[in-house]
């Protein structure tokens, strides 16, 4: 019985030393998603396209984007892109395949590293294969809605381009948040 005691013991130690410490690990956010959970925002679809959509963004820390996804009404492949706002430049773009309705749907990508207090947009465009879809909105009540912080996540407008192909979203006034482009942040 002892010699079995000492291997077992050895082993037991070995195991316990090579787990991760995931004490350290920061969570991952998700704010379009945390937006569609309160109350004080209505959910509706809309018909008419075809639209370049989504919202402007900024952090309160740096970090970075590993997931961009969406939540359309109807199944398809979407093509979801993130820019940076300053530059209008094209930073990461993912089709991402939605196989249920009204079904929040993320696709990984390499690591965008997000600077703090910059401005970016997500969009997804409601278009596939020439076919305009419908969309998506929330609207709040509020007299005064941007900004607003979800997290460590600001969201300063809502964007929008009428377009059949991804292009960058303008700037648009509206209490609305129109096609629930999502992605995934993780604070350094």
């Amino acid at each position: 019985m002892k010699k079995l005691f000492l291997p077992l013991f050895l082993f037991g130690l070995l195991l316990n030393a090579c787990k991760k410490d995931d004490s350290n690990t920061k969570p991952s956010e998700n704010p379009m998603s945390k937006i569609l959970e309160d109350k004080t925002w209505t959910l509706a679809s809309s018909t008419n396209g075809p639209f370049e959509l989504g919202h402007i963004f900024s952090t309160i820390t740096k970090g970075k984007i590993t997931q961009l996804g969406c939540q359309m009404p109807e199944p398809g492949i979407y093509t979801v892109s993130l820019w940076d706002v300053n530059t209008k430049k094209l930073l990461a773009q993912k089709a991402v395949e939605q196989t249920t309705a009204n079904k929040l749907t993320l696709a990984g990508l390499t690591e965008i590293i997000i600077e703090k207090d910059v401005k970016y947009a997500v969009s997804v465009n409601s278009t596939i294969n020439g076919v305009t879809k419908p969309y998506n909105y929330a609207e709040n009540s509020s007299a005064t809605v941007f900004p607003f912080t979800v997290g460590s996540v600001i969201f300063q407008s809502t964007v929008y381009n009428s377009s059949k192909v991804p292009v960058f979203p303008e700037t648009f006034k509206s209490k609305r948040l129109f096609g629930y482009p999502e992605f995934t942040f993780i604070a350094d």
